[in-house]
């Protein structure tokens, strides 16, 4: 066909599509706020929540779909479910050019599109078709009918009571739910335009835009378990594992290990499952999850089986009877578990889709525990709106989901617990509106921290689940003065939760307190430390430690063998602070953190503090290790990146500075800590991001005497009976 024939074909085709575009859009009145004027600044005038917000989906402010198949671990702040209105023909037009770039986008990454009967195959969401071949493979609908969630879902009066909570109740229906969420909505607006700004369209709140990192950043979730004993196994199985924060509860990362294979996230998302056989590597099996857009955030390892977390988002482009056109973008995160009983031939069992970025997940017994949250997009009319969340193939049921008295904010707190047994289905899930900040899970129960910002930020909220088989069971609630330095300031021993904090009036000072089961305060310590903020905290059975920092770093030791008594024990002064506290044997508290001049308050370096605890009221810093070529430990706020083995004698950590490194310790009770390895990622001439990215991801575990240094884009494996000599490599990029 001629050239100048086939241009002459596209340039009418596009005609008659913005054509088409202009008189739909016309049949819709046009509010004064969507004039075109107000929508090109809205659209393109600001880089300010919405270009921010924008970023945070994975679309460039630009209007260009990202690639959402990079190393990009902690996507916290990747998605939000968005929906607009765009009744003006150019804003609907600029709408479909950016939903068509990220189509193109999509396809150019080779992931795969689906497409409906009546839509454009260009203006569909990019979601993987694996859920509904499992579904249709099941005989089951992946899908709940839209008018079923307005009516506020059926409710099986055979169903148990739903339970209260002080503060909280289940919603009666779903217009219970949008009722709450649009008054919100509303008192929102007004406060914008008191303030002199408009929140635009469904613009999101300032609080909707401080999404939490993850862990994992992760989120630093969890303390010591109710049996009092320190997280790590004491090397009994002849090989590593997670450092957790309670005993009996898992938690995912990117290196497993059962004693004789080594589980490996690569950068592009895949898992490889390597033989290690005493450092003689080879790669045996490979797992890619089947949607390719998808990011694989961490796993878990259960005998012969693998759970995957994945997450990611999809974008769609919907007409309204009255012509009008809805977009949306919405972030999920997947569960997938995979058969490896054949290792060399791993066999997906099932997979479960749960609405909301990643937040963190737990693993107890046969369970897997997801937490998400998930952004409503409230619309002038309820049934424009996409407020109700979805865990597994339905909506969660109205009389699931806690309404506070008052909304301070529109995001919820998603939680679900699945049966890796029956990996395609959801035992149970509940939804929080409320935006949490922390989460602290032991072996019974959860536990939510949220700032109560109507108070300005200085009371923290607590909420408690019981969970149990899967099942989440509301229990109560509660609230202490001031705000938590992260969820090692939690412990909960006995049916009691303890919880340190600090409070900020004219100057900082800090607080112990502790609540019963029903979350009611029996006893607290306040104004400790005036002018210092807690660090770090760790708990042990009767026994409390909590670090604060000004200038120097005091140690507080506490007795809370009576709970409704507690007492301080004793108080040691030493410089720097530790952000990180770690039970090392009998009598022994680890402490990873900073070194600081008393004087000025300068950091020195990273540093090593092992505490003589035999004592508790007279607590002494038995050794110190100060590395002054390093400035930054990823220890000291992501626990998960630490091997550490007290019966093995092994401590492991990267160090970030002007070189990049993964070191290994020993301890010894006359010569202090011995560094007994050292890897530098700089070493084959690697640029600085190359070398601090290595050592940001990197893991050491141990099997038996051999210790793996997994990284970025390699393993290697040391004798470590033979002076950490190298043994092999094995390339994994």
């Amino acid at each position: 066909m001629d050239e100048n024939k086939d241009r002459k074909l596209d340039a009418e085709d596009e005609k008659e599509l913005m054509e088409t575009i202009r008189r739909s859009a016309e049949k819709a009145e046009i509010p004064r706020e969507l004039s075109w004027e107000n929508m090109q600044k809205k659209l393109w005038g600001e880089e300010t929540d919405q270009g921010k917000d924008a970023e945070s989906a994975g679309i460039s402010a630009g209007g260009t779909l990202k690639s959402l198949d990079t190393d990009e671990r902690i996507t916290g702040k990747r998605g939000k479910r968005t929906n607009r209105l765009f009744y003006k023909w150019g804003a609907a037009a600029a709408v479909l050019i950016l939903v068509l770039a990220g189509a193109w986008q999509v396809n150019r990454l080779g992931l795969t599109t689906s497409s409906g009967p009546d839509k454009p195959e260009a203006l569909i969401s990019a979601e993987s078709e694996s859920e509904e071949a499992q579904a249709a493979a099941k005989g089951t609908d992946t899908t709940k009918s839209a008018d079923t969630a307005k009516d506020g879902g059926s409710e099986d009066p055979a169903e148990e009571e739903i339970p209260e909570i002080d503060g909280m109740a289940p919603a009666g229906n779903y217009e219970e739910v949008y009722a709450a969420l649009e008054k919100y909505e509303k008192s929102r607006e007004k406060e914008n335009i008191a303030r002199g700004y408009d929140a635009g369209i469904g613009g999101p709140a300032e609080a909707n835009m401080e999404a939490g990192a993850i862990e994992d950043s992760a989120p630093v979730y969890g303390v010591e378990s109710a049996k009092s004993q320190p997280a790590e196994e004491e090397s009994a199985g002849g090989y590593s594992s997670t450092n957790v924060q309670e005993q009996g509860v898992d938690e995912g990362d990117i290196v497993k290990t059962d004693g004789r294979y080594l589980y490996v996230l690569d950068n592009s998302g895949a898992v490889r499952i390597i033989s290690a056989d005493r450092g003689d590597m080879k790669e045996i099996g490979r797992i890619v999850i089947p949607d390719l857009g998808e990011t694989v955030e961490e796993m878990y390892l259960d005998n012969d089986r693998l759970c995957l977390v994945a997450s990611g988002s999809s974008v769609s482009l919907d007409e309204r009877e009255d012509g009008a056109y809805i977009s949306s973008e919405d972030s999920y995160v997947n569960l997938y578990t995979y058969n490896i009983a054949d290792k060399s031939l791993p066999k997906l069992e099932g997979s479960v889709k749960q609405d909301g970025y990643y937040q963190t997940s737990r693993k107890n017994g046969d369970y897997v525990y997801l937490f998400t949250r998930f952004m409503p997009q409230i619309m002038p009319l309820m049934e424009d709106s996409s407020y109700i969340p979805r865990a597994g193939s339905e909506d969660i049921q109205a009389g699931s989901i806690y309404l506070p008295k008052s909304v301070q904010n529109e995001d919820y707190l998603v939680i679900s617990g699945i049966d890796i047994r029956s990996p395609g289905d959801v035992t149970d899930a509940k939804a929080l509106v409320s935006s949490a900040d922390n989460y602290y899970v032991s072996t019974d129960n959860i536990f939510i921290c949220m700032n109560d910002w109507k108070s300005g930020g200085r009371t923290t909220q607590i909420i408690k689940f019981h969970y149990e088989e899967g099942k989440i069971i509301p229990a109560a609630a509660g609230s202490v003065n001031g705000y938590i330095n992260n969820t090692f300031s939690l412990n909960e021993y006995k049916g009691y939760l303890r919880i340190v904090t600090t409070s900020w009036e004219d100057t900082s000072t800090n607080a112990l307190y502790i609540l019963d089961e029903s979350m009611n305060t029996c006893a607290k310590l306040e104004n400790l430390a005036k002018g210092e903020t807690i660090q770090s905290a760790r708990f042990m059975g009767d026994i409390g430690y909590f670090v604060t920092y000004k200038q120097v770093d005091p140690l507080f030791s506490v007795d809370l063998k009576d709970p409704r008594n507690p007492k301080i024990l004793g108080e040691l002064k030493v410089t720097g602070f530790s952000s990180y506290l770690h039970f090392y044997g009998e009598d022994k508290l680890l402490g990873i953190g900073t070194e600081t001049d008393p004087q000025s308050g300068e950091w020195l370096g990273v540093k090593l503090s092992m505490f003589d605890t035999s004592d508790p009221s007279n607590v002494l810093e038995e050794d110190k290790y100060v590395m002054k070529r390093f400035d930054d430990c990823p220890g000291m706020y992501n626990y998960k990146a630490v091997m550490i083995d007290s019966g093995k004698n092994l401590l492991g950590i990267s160090c970030i500075g002007k070189d990049s490194a993964y070191l290994v310790f020993s301890y010894d009770e006359e010569q202090g800590f011995i560094n007994e390895f050292s890897y530098y990622f700089d070493g084959d001439g690697e640029e600085y991001y190359d070398s601090y990215s290595r050592a940001y991801d990197s893991r050491g575990i141990y099997i038996g005497d051999t210790f793996y240094l997994i990284y970025s884009d390699a393993i290697r494996a040391y004798d470590m009976e033979n002076g950490f000599s190298q043994i092999s490599k094995l390339e994994i990029d």
